[in-house]
C-alpha cells in the first residue's frame, strides 16, 4: 500500500514540475474538496505529458498497461443536448390535467395521486401523514410542470464529445520510473529512475524532483533533437552542460571506436569529466582492467561511462587498442639451435585478445615461453606445441588436450587370498 501511494504522489509531483515548466498534461484531473459536505477527490494524472516546442516526443511517467491500450484514441464524455419536443404535454411543459401549487397545498393527498398515480403509471397506497408539495414541480405562475420532461418542453439526447485525443505512447518499461518516446517511431529515446527519492516533499525530495525533471527534459530535447539547455546541476556529475563547455572527439583502429565528450562541471573548481562511449562493446574482464587504469564508474542517469577528469580518446584507443610498434631491422645473428634454452621475456605491448588468450592458457595450467618476434610457446605435461603466434600456439594447445591420450599400460596384478587362521585349539579356550 505505501509504494503505490508513493508512485502516484511521486508522479503528481512530477506532473506539477512539468506543468510548471510548460508541459501539457494528458488527461489530468484537477482535486476538489468542501468542508461543509466533507468531500473531497484527489487530484489524478494518467502520466502522459506533451510539450509544444518538444515535437515528436511523448514523456511518459508510471504509465501503467491500462493507461497503455488508450494510446492513439479519443477520449470522449457524454453530452445531453435538446432533442425532439415532448410527446407527454406536445411541447409545452405544463401537465394540462395536474391541480395547481394553490390547490395542492390545500389537497396534499390529492396531489400526490393526481401526479404519481395518474402519469408514472403505478399504484402507491395512501401513505400516513402530511405529504410534503414541492415547489421544483411547479411553474411560477403555479401551473405544475410535466413529469417526463420536467418543464424543459424537449426530450434531451446524449451525444459524445472528444474531449481530446491520446498521443501514441507505450506503458513504462518495467524497472523504470518515467521514460520519453518517439511518437513517430515508437523508440524509446532514455528512462529513468527517481520514485524513491522524488515523492517525498522535503529538500531532499525537491532536490531530487528537479534532477528527474531535468533528466526528463534533456532526454525530450535531445528526442526532439533540440541542442542540449545549460543548466546549473546540484549532483555529483555533470549532467547538462552548454553547446560552448562540450566537446566531442573520436578515435578509431581495428574496428573499435572511442568517443569522449568532454563537459566542463558548473560549480566552484570548474573541473572537467570525460564521458566515454566505445563501440562495440568490450567485455566483462577488459572493462574491469579500463575502469581501475583510468578510474571510471556508471552513471546510472545518462548510462554512461565517466571519468572524473579529462582523459583525450587516443590515449583510451592506445590502452584498448596498442598500436603496433615498427620492427626494425634485425641484426644478422648467428644460428640458434635451441630456442627454448633462453627464453626471451614477455613482450611489453600485447592487444587485449592476445592478453585473454595468455592468461587464459596460465589459467589452465600451461607454462609459455617466449621467444624472439612474438614467438611462444606451451608446455603442460607431456604436451608440447611448436613455436609461433599466440592465436596459433593456443590453438594448437586446444587441440591437443582434446586428442585422447593412451593410458601406460601396467603389470595385471594377481589376487591371492589370504591362508585360514587356524582354529584354536580346545585347552587355548581358556575353560580349563
Amino acid at each position: 500500500m505505501k509504494h503505490s501511494y508513493e508512485r502516484e504522489r511521486a508522479q503528481l509531483r512530477v506532473g506539477d514540475e512539468l506543468a510548471r515548466r510548460g508541459w501539457q498534461r494528458i488527461g489530468y484531473s484537477a482535486g476538489e474538496s468542501d468542508a461543509a459536505t466533507d468531500y473531497y477527490r484527489a487530484a489524478s494524472w494518467r502520466g502522459v505529458a506533451v510539450h509544444p516546442d518538444y515535437p515528436r516526443v511523448v514523456v511518459c511517467v508510471a504509465v501503467p498497461d491500462y493507461v497503455a491500450r488508450r494510446s492513439g484514441t479519443d477520449e470522449t464524455r457524454e453530452v445531453m443536448e435538446k432533442g425532439d419536443p415532448c410527446l407527454a404535454c406536445a411541447g409545452s411543459g405544463v401537465a394540462a390535467d395536474a391541480l395547481t401549487y394553490e390547490q395542492a397545498r390545500a389537497t396534499p393527498r390529492e396531489a400526490h395521486h393526481n401526479r404519481a398515480d395518474r402519469d408514472r403509471g403505478f399504484q402507491m397506497a395512501t401513505p400516513f401523514g402530511s405529504i410534503p408539495v414541492l415547489k421544483m414541480y411547479y411553474f411560477e405562475n403555479g401551473r405544475a410542470k410535466c413529469l417526463t420532461c420536467m418543464g424543459r418542453c424537449y426530450e434531451l439526447r446524449a451525444r459524445q464529445e472528444v474531449v481530446f485525443t491520446w498521443p501514441t505512447f507505450h506503458a513504462t518499461p518495467k524497472g523504470a520510473f518515467w521514460h520519453v518516446e518517439n511518437t513517430v517511431h515508437g523508440d524509446i529515446v532514455d528512462r529513468g529512475t527517481g520514485m524513491s527519492r522524488c515523492w517525498s516533499g522535503d529538500d531532499a525530495g525537491n532536490l531530487a524532483l528537479k534532477e528527474v525533471v531535468d533528466d526528463i527534459e534533456r532526454s525530450a530535447r535531445r528526442g526532439a533533437g533540440l541542442p542540449p539547455l545549460s543548466a546549473r546541476t546540484t549532483g555529483d556529475t555533470p549532467e547538462v552542460a552548454s553547446a560552448a563547455d562540450s566537446t566531442t572527439t573520436t578515435a578509431s583502429r581495428d574496428g573499435l571506436t572511442v568517443t569522449v565528450e568532454h563537459t566542463t562541471r558548473e560549480d566552484s573548481d570548474g573541473s572537467i569529466w570525460t564521458w566515454v562511449d566505445i563501440t562495440p562493446r568490450i567485455d566483462t574482464g577488459a572493462y574491469k582492467a579500463f575502469a581501475a587504469r583510468f578510474g571510471a564508474s556508471w552513471s546510472k542517469r545518462r548510462r554512461k561511462v565517466y571519468i572524473p577528469r579529462r582523459v583525450e580518446a587516443q590515449a583510451l584507443l592506445d590502452y584498448l587498442r596498442p598500436p603496433m610498434a615498427a620492427q626494425p631491422e634485425p641484426p644478422q645473428p648467428e644460428p640458434v639451435t635451441n630456442q627454448a634454452t633462453e627464453p626471451a621475456t614477455e613482450p611489453a605491448s600485447m592487444d587485449l585478445a592476445a592478453a585473454s588468450l595468455l592468461a587464459t592458457m596460465q589459467r589452465d595450467r600451461w607454462t609459455v615461453e617466449h621467444g624472439d618476434n612474438s614467438q611462444v610457446q606451451a608446455r603442460k605435461g607431456d604436451l608440447v606445441t611448436g613455436w609461433g603466434s599466440i592465436p596459433s600456439v593456443y590453438a594448437e594447445a586446444r587441440t591437443l588436450e582434446s586428442q585422447p591420450r593412451e593410458r601406460p599400460k601396467t603389470r595385471p596384478t594377481t589376487c591371492v587370498a589370504p591362508a585360514p587362521a587356524p582354529e584354536p585349539q580346545f585347552g587355548q579356550l581358556g575353560l580349563f
